[in-house]
């Protein structure tokens, strides 16, 4: 198996001149991105196998440091220059790093300065580094329903298997041209970032305020002639609510993939219907790489869009009390399985488990604590999380289910449903009115699941991730 560092190598023999990586401030080639990884990397080979944090902006830097730790041996975490303190400080606590780098104009007392590292003398000894494929990659860390972060641990073995099944379904090559949405510490930046290097592709670092303005985002779009794109649909939304694709053809964009969150059923008809290209809905956790199911969209969508059947390689299960069922827990077993989280055996041992359905030999397979239930042709819908599960009068409820039937009221452009103090509360933004919104609903629902207050919103709040910030809503409205 081929690890991402002879990838690296590769692109600078075969490639040097040809640009990457492109961000705001700075583009870099092969040669430069390797040069410059070599130099860094000369530096922190007094370590081996140790965790290094990584706490930049987003863009080219960020990436040329990340390549800078795996030459060396070592594997990263990475931070968010924005990132509340409270949480930064957790993951540290938590990795135990021997040693943190920032870039100069975030230089803190106890950090090594990213500049600096550029200017160490090339040690060729880093050539001789010999990579275990089952060393960790990088530890991602992601908030446990407990709101406490975990740290996934993800080796070089699972990122590889999962790249090398991205870039062949989706035909990821060297004219492939990217269009980064997501932040480097989430995990869909896995696929367009290290899926550029495994392929040789390029890629652009939109910057970050263009998801507020759509119109500079589709210039972007077109001046760059960006012709894959792998978003949440949050920031798809930005278009289709705009209704971008009137005014810009974008004729080089042919692959629209997306992932992170529920795709609303008028966001990928707004698309397809406006714009001629191959588009998938992607899906799956940290704890696979990034994604362990996926589904060619087509048509016209009426409902839920399925999340469809397992990647190559992988296995899907869905078990419920213990059996095999058409409804229930999502468990997944194959190579793209991270190697549990990290300094926490108890919640290793909770979610890396036995399958239940083998008691011959061991092997692990991964609960998921997604619900979903095969549809007539065998494609997985997703119905919510485990721990979005509610027990309200007297009936164990998905959120995630009353969610789906709001974004299948066309008048919905985003929505979530939070449950506080016995009470299951909307917020949507849309063209519809609360009382007009509760009778449609009352079309859809039992009463049971019907929300017991609706609030509509200007706009809807979004975390780092681009993704709605469930979190916010559920502390919104504290008196409710």
């Amino acid at each position: 198996m081929k690890t991402l560092i002879e990838c690296l190598k590769d692109n600078n023999k075969n490639n040097p001149d040809k640009i990457i990586f492109v961000d705001e401030k700075k583009s870099i080639t092969n040669r430069e991105l390797y040069e410059d990884a070599m130099r860094i990397s000369s530096y922190l080979i007094r370590y081996e196998n140790k965790s290094i944090v990584i706490e930049m902006p987003k863009g080219v830097n960020c990436v040329t440091m990340m390549m800078g730790v795996l030459l060396s041996g070592n594997y990263y975490t990475i931070l968010d220059v924005d990132m509340p303190s409270e949480r930064k400080n957790t993951i540290i606590n938590t990795i135990n790093p021997v040693c943190k780098i920032t870039c100069k104009d975030n230089l803190k007392d106890d950090y090594l300065c990213y500049e600096e590292l550029l200017e160490t003398k090339i040690n060729n000894k880093v050539l001789d580094i010999n990579y275990n494929l089952s060393d960790p990659m990088y530890v991602l860390f992601t908030s446990g329903s407990t709101g406490v972060p975990k740290g996934i641990v993800v080796n070089h073995n699972a990122v590889m298997h999962y790249l090398n099944w991205f870039t062949n379904e989706f035909r990821i090559n060297n004219k492939s041209i990217f269009a980064n949405q997501t932040p480097l510490y989430f995990s869909m930046s896995i696929s367009d970032v290290l899926g550029t290097i495994y392929s040789n592709a390029t890629l652009y670092f939109v910057p970050h305020s263009y998801f507020s303005f759509p119109l500079y985002l589709l210039k972007y779009l077109e001046e760059n002639k960006i012709n894959t794109i792998y978003w949440v649909p949050s920031a798809l939304n930005m278009i289709s609510s705009f209704d971008g694709l009137s005014e810009f053809k974008l004729p080089n964009l042919k692959k629209i993939l997306f992932a992170g969150e529920v795709m609303p059923p008028k966001i990928i008809n707004y698309f397809i219907t406006h714009h001629k290209a191959y588009y998938a809905n992607l899906f799956g956790p940290t704890e696979t790489v990034d994604i362990c199911t996926y589904y060619e969209v087509s048509n016209i969508v009426d409902k839920t869009v399925p999340i469809g059947k397992a990647c190559k390689g992988l296995t899907t299960l869905i078990i419920k009390d213990g059996k095999e069922s058409d409804e229930g827990e999502l468990y997944v077993k194959g190579p793209f399985l991270a190697s549990g989280y990290y300094n926490n055996k108890e919640k290793t041992n909770e979610a890396f488990v036995q399958n239940p359905l083998n008691d011959s030999y061991p092997e692990i397979v991964y609960k998921t604590g997604d619900i979903v239930k095969k549809d007539k042709d065998n494609n997985l819908l997703f119905i919510g999380r485990s721990d979005f599960q509610i027990k309200h009068m007297g009936y164990r409820i998905e959120l995630g289910e009353i969610e789906n039937r709001v974004y299948s009221i066309k008048e919905i452009n985003t929505c979530v449903i939070v449950y506080k103090n016995d009470l299951i509360i909307l917020y949507y933004v849309g063209t519809i009115t609360e009382d007009d919104l509760m009778m449609k609903l009352k079309d859809k629902l039992p009463s049971y699941m019907m929300p017991n207050r609706i609030y509509k919103e200007i706009k809807m709040k979004y975390n780092m991730n681009g993704k709605v910030d469930r979190t916010y809503y559920k502390k919104l409205r504290e008196e409710e």
